[in-house]
C-alpha cells in the first residue's frame, strides 16, 4: 500500500479535532479524501499506554481517524442536520466510509486483549455509539467489546442492545442465543448496569424469547 501524502498526514497531526476535519472536507478534493481512506497509516498505530507515552501521535491519530470515520458513516445525516458546516454534497461519502471502515475495523478487532489506554477506550465507546446510531451494529459491538473495561456504567447494556439488534436482523440462532445470554446476565444481576436500563433489557429479552 502506498504511503499517505505527507501534507495530508501533517494536517491530521496538526489538527485539534472535528472542526479541522470538517475544514479538510471543505477544502480538499474527493480524490485526496480517498487517499486518506486508503493510505492512512492505521496499521502502524499502537494503542497501549506505554506506546502512547513514547509517541503521542499514536493516540491523536487514532482519535482523529475514528472521528473522521464516523463523520463519513453519518455524512448524509450531518449535511441534513447541520447545513451551516457547508460540507460538499458531492463527496462520495458512502464509498469513502466503506473503504476506511474495511481497514479500520480489522485493526480495532485485533486490539482485543491489548491494554488500551483509558482515554482511547472512551474514544472507542463514543465511536461505537455513533456506529449504532448509523445502524452498523456489528461494528459497534466490536468497538464495545474491545473497549472493555471502561468507566461507562451502561457499557454492558449497549453490548446487549447491539446483540439484540443483530439477532433481530439476522434471525440466526447463534446470534439470538448470544443476545439472550447477554440480556439474562443483566436481568439476573450478574452484570451490573444502572437500574434505568434493566427494564429495557427485560423487554428485549421478552422479544427474543417470544
Amino acid at each position: 500500500m502506498k504511503n499517505m501524502p505527507s501534507n495530508l498526514l501533517e494536517y491530521f497531526d496538526q489538527s485539534e479535532g472535528t472542526d479541522e476535519l470538517y475544514e479538510m472536507l471543505r477544502s480538499r478534493s474527493a480524490s485526496e479524501m480517498e487517499e486518506v481512506c486508503k493510505a492512512f497509516p492505521i496499521e502502524t498505530l499502537c494503542l497501549d499506554w506505554d506506546s502512547i507515552q513514547r509517541d503521542f501521535r499514536n493516540s491523536r491519530r487514532f482519535e482523529l481517524i475514528t472521528v473522521f470515520a464516523q463523520i463519513l458513516v453519518r455524512y448524509e445525516e450531518i449535511i441534513e442536520q447541520s447545513p451551516e458546516l457547508r460540507l460538499p454534497k458531492s463527496l462520495p461519502a458512502k464509498q469513502l466510509a466503506e473503504t476506511l471502515m474495511s481497514r479500520l475495523m480489522p485493526f480495532i478487532s485485533n486490539q482485543q486483549g491489548v491494554e488500551i489506554a483509558s482515554s482511547l477506550r472512551i474514544r472507542l465507546y463514543d465511536f461505537a455509539v455513533s456506529l449504532m446510531q448509523a445502524g452498523r451494529d456489528s461494528d459497534a459491538l466490536t468497538c464495545f467489546m474491545v473497549s472493555k473495561p471502561s468507566i461507562k456504567e451502561d457499557h454492558d447494556f449497549w453490548i446487549c442492545a447491539c446483540r439484540f439488534n443483530i439477532a433481530q436482523t439476522t434471525e440466526n440462532p447463534d446470534d439470538i442465543a448470544a443476545a439472550i445470554n447477554a440480556a439474562e446476565e443483566i436481568v439476573s444481576g450478574k452484570v451490573d448496569v444502572p437500574e434505568k436500563y434493566v427494564e429495557g433489557t427485560r423487554q428485549m429479552l421478552s422479544r427474543l424469547k417470544g
